[in-house]
């Protein structure tokens, strides 16, 4: 849960795109947790979907039940919070390598991950695959994960340099999915929020086909709303190319109208103390 002082506003979307026949993408959001994530899946027919499907609802479903039977306030430790994520994301995992398994259709199953969870003035990003977040901040885009694929290995090895990478064949060869294997691990970090902070989640139908500085104009729009703002982006990634699904989930973080005026109330009494040369009574020196 966000801080008394600060306060999140959610809005998601999720389109078929302009060439697949059906999504394959999953979103979930928890407003009341400060929980959010999108899964991509992946496999033959609709089990790309299943796969997707099964990892947000058991993910989000794990996170729910402990904030139903547990003090939400436990969550402001950053270890508890990882701790809990990497349960159900394990979980989730297990849950669908074991449907794969036992199911022929399914076979090879899996799917991405990109999750945000909140807890006072602080934020938790975990991800597995190419699904991504961002964060703009002071009229900056910065991308906080850092996709899980063969493109990316190379690339942190020096095989491959920045000016070959959209040459290359093996773009979404991922290294890393949920359901794929018994075990997975995800990637987590820990960011403090700011006022203003825009956090963005999204599946590769967006990230590969807008850039970023269009990403980041978009969200940008002050006078947009974050609901406006998950369409424009959507009809940017259809405009360009449309081939994917797209899904992404725009979180704004903003101050308590309420904080302000305590603020602002505070300031004024502190100013009547001044103008009187009232000694403040907590001031020393």
């Amino acid at each position: 849960m966000p801080s008394q002082r600060l306060h999140l506003t959610f809005a998601h979307c999720t389109d078929r795109g302009r060439v697949r026949t059906h999504n394959e993408d999953s979103v979930a959001v928890d407003a009341a947790l400060g929980l959010a994530l999108i899964a991509d899946g992946m496999g033959g027919h609709n089990a790309g979907e299943v796969a997707s499907k099964m990892a947000a609802k058991l993910i989000s479903t794990l996170v729910a039940a402990y904030g139903a039977t547990h003090d939400l306030a436990a969550l402001h430790s950053a270890a508890k919070r990882q701790h809990l994520l990497r349960h159900a994301i394990q979980l989730a995992n297990a849950r669908i390598f074991s449907a794969a398994q036992k199911n022929a259709a399914y076979s090879g199953m899996g799917s991405t991950l990109a999750l945000i969870l909140f807890s006072q003035d602080q934020v938790t990003i975990a991800h597995i695959g190419d699904s991504r977040a961002y964060r703009l901040r002071d009229g900056k885009l910065e991308q906080l994960t850092q996709d899980h694929t063969l493109v990316q290995r190379q690339l942190r090895s020096g095989v491959l340099t920045n000016e070959h990478i959209n040459k290359a064949d093996n773009q979404h060869w991922l290294t890393r999915a949920l359901g794929v294997m018994p075990e997975v691990a995800a990637d987590m970090r820990e960011e403090k929020l700011q006022a203003d902070d825009r956090y963005l989640l999204c599946s590769d139908g967006l990230s590969d086909h807008v850039p970023l500085l269009k990403i980041q104009a978009i969200l940008s729009q002050s006078d947009v709303t974050p609901s406006e703002q998950c369409r424009l982006l959507i009809a940017a990634a259809n405009q360009h190319n449309g081939d994917d699904n797209i899904s992404l989930i725009h979180v704004h973080v903003t101050e308590h109208r309420s904080y302000w005026l305590d603020s602002l109330a505070r300031a004024k009494l502190l100013i009547t103390f001044l103008q009187k040369g009232a000694k403040l009574p907590f001031a020393k020196y």
